[in-house]
C-alpha cells in the first residue's frame, strides 16, 4: 500500500487504479470505502487509464461511492471502450442492441461487439457469432456463426456450448447433423449449470431410452456420456438430472425397476419446484407407488401444481373430493 501511495501521490495511473481496487474491496488491510475508491479512480481515469474509466462507469451506474447518473456512466462506459477495454465494448455492443442509453442500432452493436471479440472477450465473440448466423446488423455468414461460436465455446462460455450444440444437433450454418457433437457440448454447458443444456439433456434422455417412436438414437459411447452426467449431476442437486434418475428407476431403463427409488428422485426434483415431479409424487402418493399411500400427502402436492394454474391437479383434487 505504501509504494502504492507513493506512485499515486506522483499520478502513476495504474497505482491510482490499484488503490481504487483496495478501497473498493476492502483488501490489503484497507477498510471498505467506495466514495474513496472512485477518488481513485476518477484520478486514474482522467489521465485515459481504460479500466479506471471503466470502474468509473461502473461506479455511476450502481451508485457505490457516487450518487447514480446514467448519463456519465454511458459517458465514461464510451470513454473506456474507445481506449480499448474488452467488457465496456461488449457493454456498448449490447447497448446498441438492446437501445438502452443509445438509440437502437444492431450495426453499431455489431460494431463493438466485434471490436471486444477480437480482443478475446467470450461473451462478445458469442453475439458476433449470434450476429453472423442471423444476419443481425451484419451479412448472414453461417460459416464465420460457426467460427466465432467456436471460439468462444473452447473459452468454456456455456452458452456458446449451448448454441454449438443446437447447431450440431438441427444441422444448422451448413454444419451436418451429429448428435454426438451435439451431446459433447450440450454436457460442457450444463456442468457449468446453464439450466438450457440439463433440460435438453434431460429431453434427449428420455426420447432415447423410452419406447417411444424417437428417432433421436444415440451410439453406445454418446449414451454413455450422457449416463454419466445424469449420475453426477443428480447427485449435485440438478433438478434435471434427478428427474432422468426417476424415470430410469421407474421404467427399469438400464437398471432394475424400483419405484422406491424412483419416487425418492421426484420428491427430490418435486422440491426443487419441477411440476412434472411434483405430478408424479403426487401421483404416487395418492395410489401408493413407490411409498405408503396418502391421501393427506397426495393432497398437498396436488394443491402446489394447483396454485400454479394446473389443470391436471385440479381434475385430480375434483376426483378425490367427488370419492
Amino acid at each position: 500500500m505504501d509504494w502504492y501511495c507513493k506512485a499515486a501521490e506522483q499520478g502513476h495511473p495504474r497505482a491510482q487504479f490499484n488503490i481504487g481496487l483496495l478501497y473498493d474491496q476492502g483488501h490489503g488491510g484497507v477498510t471498505q470505502d467506495h466514495s474513496k475508491a472512485f477518488e481513485w479512480f476518477l484520478k486514474s481515469a482522467l489521465q485515459g487509464y481504460a479500466d479506471s474509466q471503466a470502474k468509473v462507469s461502473l461506479a455511476y451506474t450502481n451508485g457505490a461511492g457516487v450518487p447514480n447518473d446514467n448519463i456519465k456512466a454511458m459517458e465514461w462506459s464510451v470513454k473506456a471502450a474507445e481506449n480499448g477495454h474488452a467488457e465496456r465494448q461488449h457493454h456498448m455492443g449490447a447497448a446498441y442492441e438492446n437501445g438502452q442509453g443509445v438509440p437502437q442500432s444492431d450495426s453499431r452493436s455489431f460494431e463493438w461487439y466485434l471490436k471486444s471479440a477480437d480482443q478475446g472477450f467470450a461473451e462478445a465473440q458469442d453475439r458476433v457469432a449470434s450476429a453472423f448466423e442471423a444476419g443481425r446488423g451484419v451479412p448472414e455468414d453461417s460459416v464465420k456463426a460457426v467460427e466465432w461460436y467456436t471460439k468462444a465455446a473452447d473459452q468454456g462460455l456455456p452458452v456458446a456450448q449451448f448454441a454449438l450444440g443446437r447447431v450440431h444437433e438441427l444441422g444448422l450454418c451448413g454444419i451436418p447433423k451429429d448428435r454426438s457433437k451435439a451431446v459433447g457440448w450440450y454436457i460442457k454447458a450444463a456442468v457449468q449449470g446453464y439450466t438450457e443444456a440439463q433440460s435438453v439433456l434431460r429431453e434427449i434422455y428420455d426420447l432415447n431410452t423410452s419406447d417411444s417412436d424417437s428417432d433421436f438414437a444415440l451410439d453406445m459411447g454418446t449414451q454413455f456420456k450422457v449416463k454419466e452426467w445424469i449420475f453426477e449431476a443428480a447427485d449435485q442437486g440438478v433438478v434435471h438430472a434427478q428427474c432422468c434418475m426417476a424415470y430410469m428407476y421407474a421404467d427399469g431403463r438400464g437398471v432394475e425397476t424400483d419405484n422406491f427409488k424412483a419416487f425418492e428422485w421426484y420428491l427430490k426434483a418435486a422440491e426443487q419446484g419441477d411440476e412434472e415431479a411434483q405430478r408424479s409424487v403426487a401421483y404416487r402418493y395418492r395410489y401408493g407407488i413407490g411409498i405408503p399411500e396418502s391421501r393427506e400427502k397426495s393432497v398437498e402436492w396436488y394443491l402446489r401444481l394447483a396454485q400454479r394454474g394446473n389443470e391436471w391437479a385440479l381434475l385430480h383434487l375434483k376426483d378425490m373430493i367427488e370419492k
